[in-house]
């Protein structure tokens, strides 16, 4: 696993003017970094986060947003970060956790579903996500435990996941946002849970026509899942909760949270309800898969926009997850949401 030195070498301070020049905080540790002595649940603070994790982003205005205050509506926003863990090795195997060598070169028996191959958990993904908790400022669960989330796709060669649905490793917590992220007030977003789970593998589309080619490296490679409560009202509250989630688990050296390269993940819940009702009576769409923070705000915007407009016709907003079109700027139906008990749920018996 690369050091959380190594992780964040390429980040620069600009903001130091006791020296008069940029200070690179590479190699400072956690305990002694530049002007700062702070602990794991100081990280996420407003205002006493080190120039490593708050790095002055321009500030947004609400041009930038759906105009829901003058329509009569707002929105209810949740985001779950699906983040791939910096180990070596892979959740539940010893095959290699390099999902971006030649294909099919890292994985075994485990990984392929192979009839009685046993899972055997890796300790230091546990390490990592315990780590990542207690950042932001939340609890290690005393009882954790596994479960089967059944699904039957052609990346999922075990016919299901194994993941945290109840017990999860971590729960509570919450992430500050102020000036220093770039935002003109105060806002904390509360965390709901934090659990380990297993990374599909590669579906790889268009090298022979009709067919699609399946990669196994990354099947079985560690992962968090952050499940964020409905604490957001913007796009550009989504965008900077991110952000700011990159900083942090890069800086401690969970994950290297490359979007481009599918480190980081994010679906986000989007939900619009009238000025004055309960900011949960709004009927929730997920949108699925968002590998960009400029994609982020667009999708959210769309898909509020969109609900707003259905509402205002009469309608109702159906449960459903959807995807989003960037060059049009609009969401569209990928499937109808499954409610959870077709996931069939089981504990994990092996």
């Amino acid at each position: 696993m690369r050091s959380a030195g190594r992780l964040i070498s390429r980040g620069i301070c600009t903001r130091c003017t006791c020296t008069g020049q940029r200070r690179a905080f590479a190699s400072a540790p956690l305990n002694k970094l530049h002007h700062s002595k702070l602990t794991f649940s100081q990280l996420t603070r407003t205002g006493t986060a080190p120039h490593a994790l708050a790095r002055p982003w321009r500030q947004y205005t609400s041009a930038a947003s759906v105009d829901q205050t003058t329509a009569g509506f707002k929105a209810t926003i949740g985001l779950e970060l699906h983040v791939q863990l910096l180990a070596a090795q892979k959740l539940f195997s010893a095959a290699s956790a390099k999902w971006n060598e030649p294909p099919n070169t890292n994985v075994n028996v485990a990984d392929a579903g192979f009839p009685g191959a046993l899972p055997q958990l890796n300790p230091e993904c546990v390490q990592l996500a315990a780590r990542a908790i207690l950042a932001l400022n939340g609890q290690i669960q005393q009882r954790s435990a596994f479960d089967r989330k059944h699904y039957f796709y052609a990346d999922q060669p075990l016919g299901y996941q194994i993941t945290q649905q109840h017990h999860p490793i971590g729960r509570g917590g919450y992430v500050d946002l102020g000036s220093l992220d770039g935002l003109e007030y105060v806002k904390r977003i509360g965390i709901h849970q934090l659990q380990l789970e297993q990374d599909t593998a590669k579906s790889i589309h268009g090298v022979y026509p009709g067919h699609v080619l399946v990669d196994l490296n990354r099947a079985g490679v560690a992962l968090i899942e952050i499940v964020s409560k409905p604490d957001v009202d913007t796009a550009d509250e989504a965008v900077m909760y991110v952000r700011k989630m990159q900083n942090l688990l890069r800086h401690i050296g969970v994950s290297n949270c490359n979007m481009e390269e599918g480190s980081l993940r994010c679906d986000v819940n989007v939900s619009v309800y009238r000025d004055g009702e309960d900011r949960l009576s709004g009927t929730r769409c997920e949108l699925k898969n968002l590998n960009s923070l400029k994609v982020i705000r667009g999708a959210v915007n769309a898909e509020i926009s969109r609900q707003i407009a259905v509402v205002q016709r009469g309608e109702n907003v159906e449960q459903e997850t959807r995807g989003y079109d960037a060059q049009s700027d609009t969401t569209f139906v990928t499937r109808t949401k499954e409610a959870a008990p077709d996931y069939r749920y089981m504990p994990e018996p092996d």
